[in-house]
């Protein structure tokens, strides 16, 4: 900028040819260009603007047109709302100081953003003490505030991971003595605080299982291992829950037990179908279990290796997640995850938008370079001086790229920039009285730095001044090198060497250089990285005769930034390999993220789920009820809804146990959702399978003992006295018995045959085989055998047709008759199929057909949906005018119709 100053053509702007310029100006100009730190100095009344180098990374393509113009028309978008009220404040005489100040800015593509800055503002008097311009340092923190707000959504996110699978989360001492609250406990068992705390919480265990509770924790205790139980605990309504209790210690960096975290998993719905299913289902259900534990234990494992990475740095570490916009643009970035040190500085910031927590970020270029290593997956290095939001100092920043997003580490590094600050003050100084004291007073501060401080010759090249600091760094006396420069440039790494030394003509010809590089230590060969800055040193006539510079050992420094990038690539594997399908989505249930699973089960891809595409996968029945359940959620509660999802594997539809929580950002508002899905289908269909079997079970005893009253009253009408009641009645219950018996025979692998079916069914209804032919006709071949598996369904269909014609149709007295036809239809391409009718004439008022059946309508409904659904029967049922006419078609035998057991 130096160059480009005294080439501009400075006659044609209103503070006219560099050689009218008044004295104050040229020295306020010189301070400007040497500052490392982004300045601009704005002079006379129309604010005519010049800058140094760093500035340009703030002002980006309004470079080089800026220099030289009055400040209304270098920033007339920003000139009136932003810039002249502080040049007012300046113009009276006063410093200002703003933080994370906002400024929306119009780019050269007519695009407006809005970027956040931390910035100084001071008046510049001319000689006779008159303000006539203002000096501003400013540096971007637009980057720093999104990292913040990233870093909290994070650890949100990694929070409500768990709390989406687990029911209860808490802690103990070391000593295994509940001492902290658990809101998660107290909700799941409905203990108060002071029950829970100690050792209250073996209260809430079911007394058959406290002893087994206590006999585990203790054991883990003593054996410094992890506790993994399944007890009953009550409920708040009074009842017994089944929970899978895990638990592990946390160490100290001794080793000790620091405390035990453990968590609550409802396995009670589990447990109740242990108890119906098979052995094989049992089997599967432990490999499931044994893969939880293992993900759950990994998970927490990784989760405590990074967090304590993470807080053992003094550096700041910050994880940010790209945001990007309909078109794939970044156009801003997240908070993640943020370590003690980091939160120390911002607070919690997790989730919050980088760019509005710190716009300063835009121009120091933090966002820019954000955007490149997530783009091109390079990582970068860079010093800043960052003067925005609450900060006020200069930073070393790493970044590397993490998923979809980047990894910070952020070192404070303001020490050895005051101590660059002193060696230019020794320049401006070297003409003065005060100058040895300045010599001093620098030498003071070498001594005690903890980084190498350096000074170079420029004409011999050889060192003139080295600190102490260069002794624990190298492992060796400075006067070695002092006195021989090669011995340095030996210690460099051989791949880095070259790389090293082709700097140092860079700042000899007035640049400021940064490189990174490797040494191996005089004493004990141990590699070190260093990161080495250099910059010039003028003489009051301009010459550069000295180099100075800064060397720091940044090892540590690198290694962690390695450490964290690998612990969350591990950290996000764990996540990835759970069984549950794990998915983000925004408040109006639009999906944002779906893990692999998802993909694997559904057969969508990862851009076909977001959005509303998700729905897709769900039956479409289901879908509705869905969305509604979106439309619900608040946030004062988790989602939770079962649906069915269609599963690729499969090619069919099977049932989903989903649940979901909010993540909220710092004041409370729901910034989006984390949920997953668990394959509950085998648990539904044995509950609906004994659903189906209760109901069964209760029509038959209320049709049983309807039955037995009908068969009493034709008996009784029919009967000549006590005695021959008796006997009649006594029969006639011995052949309902015998119906019911046949059906208990299925078990014993016996066949049964359609006409001793159907001839049973009669006898039970007091209809002996003697009396048919009075008001019954049986036609059709003996012996067909009837699946065994359809025996029940079928058999319970011929007794409805039985009952309501006892108690409504042809049996139940007067002129009616009734018609039981059968025939088998044979073919070899086929099953062999049982073809029945049964017909029902001279039953007097017949209702009309569709009008309310005259019992509970469960006999039509069996055989017009049942036996269609359960057996691949074929039926039709009429009420017609003199009675019912029903047909009954069903295959006799499964596969290829050989079965003839």
């Amino acid at each position: 900028m130096a160059r480009r100053v005294r080439a501009h053509d400075w006659e044609e702007t209103p503070l006219g040819s560099i050689e009218t310029w008044p004295q104050s100006l040229r020295t306020a100009l010189d301070m400007v260009l040497a500052m490392p730190r982004p300045a601009t100095l704005l002079w006379g009344p129309e604010h005519v603007q010049i800058y140094n180098d760093a500035y340009v990374a703030i002002v980006r393509t309004r470079h080089p047109v800026l220099l030289g113009r009055p400040a209304r028309e270098g920033w007339s978008d920003v000139y009136d709302t932003a810039l002249a009220p502080l040049l007012k404040i300046t113009q009276a005489g006063q410093a200002t100081r703003l933080t994370d100040f906002p400024v929306r800015l119009e780019e050269s593509d007519g695009q407006v953003e809005e970027r956040l800055f931390d910035t100084d503002w001071s008046p510049v008097p001319d000689e006779s003490g008159r303000i006539v311009g203002a000096l501003q340092t400013l540096i971007e923190t637009t980057d720093r505030f999104h990292v913040q707000t990233a870093l909290r959504e994070s650890e949100a996110r990694h929070r409500l991971l768990i709390g989406s699978w687990a029911q209860a989360v808490w802690e103990t001492d070391a000593a295994g003595v509940v001492v902290a609250d658990s809101p998660s406990w107290r909700a799941y068992t409905g203990q108060s605080l002071d029950e829970w705390l100690g050792y209250g919480w073996l209260d809430a265990i079911h007394p058959h299982d406290r002893a087994y509770a206590e006999r585990q924790w203790r054991a883990a205790m003593d054996a410094r291992g992890l506790v993994d139980a399944e007890f009953r605990l009550r409920s708040p309504d009074g009842g017994w829950r089944w929970t899978n209790v895990r638990a592990a210690p946390v160490l100290d960096v001794k080793g000790r037990i620091a405390k035990w975290a453990g968590m609550n998993i409802d396995i009670d719905a589990r447990k109740r179908a242990d108890a119906v299913l098979r052995a094989g289902e049992g089997r599967h259900r432990a490999d499931l279990e044994q893969r939880i534990q293992e993900a759950t234990a990994e998970l927490k494992a990784g989760r405590d290796l990074l967090q304590g990475t993470l807080d053992a740095s003094t550096d700041m570490i910050q994880v940010f997640e790209a945001m990007r916009d309909e078109a794939g643009e970044i156009v801003d970035f997240r908070w993640v995850l943020n370590n003690h040190t980091s939160e120390s500085r911002y607070g919690e910031v997790r989730g919050e938008s980088l760019l509005t927590r710190n716009p300063g970020v835009v121009v120091e270029g933090i966002f820019d370079a954000f955007k490149r290593v997530t783009q091109t997956g390079r990582p970068e290095q860079a010093e800043r001086h960052y003067v925005h939001e609450q900060f006020d100092g200069w930073f070393y920043q790493s970044v590397v790229k993490l998923g979809d997003g980047v990894a910070t580490t952020t070192k404070e590094i303001s020490d050895w920039k005051r101590a660059q600050a002193e060696l230019l003050r020794l320049k401006e100084e070297a003409a003065a009285t005060r100058l040895q004291a300045s010599e001093e007073r620098f030498r003071s501060f070498a001594e005690n730095s903890t980084d190498a401080l350096w000074i170079v010759d420029a004409r011999t090249r050889r060192l003139v001044y080295l600190s102490p600091a260069f002794e624990r760094i190298w492992g060796e006396r400075r006067e070695m090198v002092l006195d021989d420069l090669s011995r340095w440039v030996a210690s460099i790494h051989p791949e880095d060497r070259k790389r090293a030394l082709a700097a140092l003509p860079g700042a000899l010809a007035g640049d400021h250089i940064q490189i990174v590089y490797r040494i191996r230590r005089f004493d004990d060969g141990r590699i070190r990285w260093i990161q080495d800055r250099g910059f010039p040193i003028r003489s009051p006539a301009g010459e550069i005769n000295h180099v100075g510079g800064i060397s720091q050992d940044v090892t540590e420094h690198r290694a962690m930034a390695e450490q964290l990038r690998q612990n969350q690539w591990r950290l996000w594997t764990v996540i990835e390999g759970i069984p549950q399908l794990v998915w983000r989505s925004l408040d109006s249930g639009q999906w944002t993220w779906a893990s692999p699973q998802w993909c694997d089960v559904t057969g969508q891809t990862l851009a076909q789920s977001q959005g509303y595409g998700w729905l897709d996968a769900l039956h479409p029945e289901d879908r509705s009820r869905a969305l509604a359940g979106w439309e619900r959620a608040d946030g004062s509660s988790h989602l939770d809804m079962e649906t069915r999802l269609f599963h690729a594997g499969e090619g069919r539809y099977r049932w989903f146990l989903t649940r979901a929580l909010p993540v909220r950002d710092e004041a409370g508002q729901i910034v989006e959702w984390l949920g997953t899905s668990t394959d509950i289908d085998d648990m539904r269909q044995l509950r609906e399978r004994q659903q189906v079997l209760m109901a069964e079970l209760q029509h038959r005893t209320r049709n049983l003992i309807g039955v037995v009253r009908a068969i009493a009253d034709r008996t009784a009408g029919g009967s000549n006295g006590l005695p021959d009641f008796l006997a009649r009645f006594r029969s006639r219950l011995a052949a309902l018995a015998r119906i019911n018996s046949l059906l208990s025979r299925l078990d014993s692998g016996e066949r049964v045959t359609f006409d001793i079916l159907l001839r049973t069914e009669l006898e039970a209804r007091g209809f002996a085989e003697d009396g048919l032919s009075d008001h019954i006709l049986l036609a059709g071949p003996e012996g067909v055998c009837l699946r065994s598996a359809s025996v029940q369904t079928f058999a319970l269909a011929i007794h409805e047709l039985t009952t309501n014609a006892v108690k409504y149709g042809a049996l139940s007295g007067g002129a009616g008759r009734l018609n039981v036809t059968w025939r088998v239809h044979r073919s070899q391409a086929a099953p062999d199929r049982l073809h029945v009718e049964w017909s029902e004439t001279g039953v007097a008022d017949m209702p009309e057909d569709g009008a309310e059946a005259q019992g509970s309508g469960y006999g039509r409904t069996l055989i017009e949906k049942a036996l269609p659904y359960q057996l691949g029967a074929i039926t039709t049922y009429e009420l017609r005018p003199d009675g019912v006419r029903c047909t009954i078609d069903l295959p006799l035998h499964a596969g290829n119709g050989r079965d003839r057991r």
